[in-house]
């Protein structure tokens, strides 16, 4: 605390001391209280960065309680007050023209002036509420919370902005004040306030529609809340995506599609069916899917909505993803411009190779990847890395290969021709016996896809037999046969005796390389 006071200027010190005594001993003078305020707030706008050693310096003076008083009695008078009176007189924009106060009836004029101060304290308190976790805690105990919240009903924009712009630092902060927040009915009233503005012109004139998402994105804790709160903002973060989607080429609205993103990964990760039913019910799937086409600044919207698509994907079943990937034939092709993108600069390729790994769960999803060409270009990676001996990150290098691995267990006999084509036996054969300090899972997938090729080549061939009828000319039809060459590999059958000799395995794996080697010989 002494650290950051010494930031703060003598100067301001001494005006921000005179600001508590004008608070103290002229509290029922009104035009004192709005220009102290105003001070106050104008001061806690141009510390920008001195603002933490100014906030703190306000608390140690002992300025809060006269703040948190004056916001309780001023947001009282103010939610007591006929809205529709208030609205009347504030339309003419008095309030902004003080030069203008004489053409006021001195009731009218006092209700500018109770509308002003109040206004001048939520901008003040916004800005103290981006202080220390201990400054929020304190803010709260000294009972912040309920005035702000009760403010969000009132009409005033500016007031209701700020007080969401409040709540927004103190939910944000902590735990307990975000619990505090959400044991009122802050959430609610937001939902009604945005769909009070839920129009394009609304956004277009003002930024209300920002403040709202900053605010469920803020005071959105999987662990906090409710199914029924859920239940109430899943329309409403649907809603807002489409809104926020028409308009985002033109206006600049993706901090505030980031934020409508993010508690929506929160549910899709929770894997909670009941969560997980209701998201189904809404179309964002293909709306994830749809930002990633938008032109955008801000990487993080693509990665969020990627993250979003694999937890779905995750969750879904084979005939669900089909559909998708049928439904949005460009997501394939973006899967794939990326992958390109990002092994070419030599950048992490986990978020797409997490998702292609959730669609591979059957051969009509492995078949439209192989269609698109990921299939292919994912294996020329994995080759490229490891001959070059060269590595995005280890994880990476590792998700790739289980995805490969992936692939071959799930497809059908002509699929995993394709992937003896593309020289997968001959890449996992050296990886296996090459690469050092492989860890048993890896080891155990790769074995798990060789035998998968043994066993996917002995039914290729039978199916040759039985449609050659009598068995003749079966032999060339072997050496014609891709799998082939994998059985005529003597050099495999010693490299896994050699292999076995060597390392010592779980026995799970130990298992599996006692079947492969026998599959061999046979």
């Amino acid at each position: 605390m002494e650290d950051e006071e010494g930031v703060v200027t003598q100067e301001k010190k001494l005006e921000i001391n005179g600001i508590l005594a004008n608070l103290k001993y002229n509290e029922n003078n009104k035009e004192m209280v709005y220009s102290s305020i105003k001070r106050l707030r104008k001061i806690l706008c141009l510390e920008t960065e001195n603002l933490p050693a100014t906030i703190s310096y306000i608390f140690v003076i002992g300025l809060i309680p006269f703040l948190i008083d004056l916001l309780k009695k001023y947001s009282k008078k103010s939610v007591d007050r006929d809205e529709k009176e208030v609205e009347v007189i504030l339309s003419f924009d008095y309030y902004k023209k003080e030069n203008q106060y004489h053409d006021l009836t001195y009731k009218d004029y006092i209700i500018v002036l109770e509308t002003k101060i109040l206004y001048e304290i939520v901008w003040s308190m916004a800005n103290i509420a981006s202080g220390s976790t201990d400054e929020c805690l304190y803010l709260a105990r000294r009972g912040v919370i309920p005035p702000l919240v009760s403010l969000l009903k009132k009409s005033n924009v500016g007031i209701i902005e700020n007080c969401l712009w409040a709540i927004c630092n103190l939910a944000g902060d902590n735990g307990l004040s975000r619990k505090n927040i959400l044991d009122t009915d802050a959430l609610e009233t937001i939902v009604e306030i945005f769909y009070k503005i839920n129009s394009l012109e609304n956004i277009e004139d003002k930024s209300l529609l920002k403040h709202i998402c900053w605010a469920f994105q803020q005071m959105f804790s999987i662990l906090d809340i409710s199914m029924e709160r859920i239940i109430l903002l899943l329309p409403v973060f649907d809603k807002t995506l489409d809104l926020l989607m028409q308009v985002m080429e033109n206006l600049d609205v993706e901090e505030a599609i980031i934020n409508i993103c993010r508690p929506l990964v929160n549910l899709a990760s929770s894997f909670n069916p009941q969560i997980f039913s209701y998201i189904r019910s809404f179309n964002f799937v293909d709306k994830m899917i749809q930002l990633l086409y938008h032109k955008t600044n801000d990487c993080l919207i693509n990665n969020l909505a990627l993250i979003f698509i694999g937890h779905i994907f995750q969750q879904y079943q084979e005939d669900d993803i089909l559909r998708i990937l049928n439904r949005n034939k460009g997501f394939l092709k973006y899967i794939l411009k990326n992958v390109n993108l990002l092994s070419k600069n030599n950048e992490s390729l986990n978020d797409l190779v997490w998702i292609i790994g959730n669609i591979v769960l059957n051969a009509p999803s492995i078949q439209l990847l192989i269609d698109s060409g990921i299939v292919k270009k994912l294996c020329n990676i994995s080759t490229e890395h490891f001959e070059r001996r060269i590595s995005l990150k280890p994880r990476d290098d590792r998700d790739i290969i289980f995805t490969i691995c992936k692939i071959i267990l799930n497809s059908s006999p002509d699929q995993v021709l394709y992937m003896v084509d593309l020289g997968c036996i001959h890449y996992f054969s050296n990886y296996l016996f090459e690469m050092k300090n492989l860890h048993n899972r890896t080891i155990g997938i790769m074995l798990d896809c060789l035998v998968v090729f043994l066993e996917r080549g002995k039914s290729f061939m039978d199916i040759n037999e039985d449609n050659n009828g009598d068995g003749n000319d079966n032999n060339n039809n072997k050496d014609h046969n891709p799998m082939a060459q994998f059985f005529k590999n003597e050099n495999l059958l010693s490299r896994m005796i050699k292999f076995k000799e060597i390392y010592l395995f779980t026995p799970e794996v130990d298992l599996i390389i006692n079947s492969l080697i026998n599959q061999i010989k046979n």
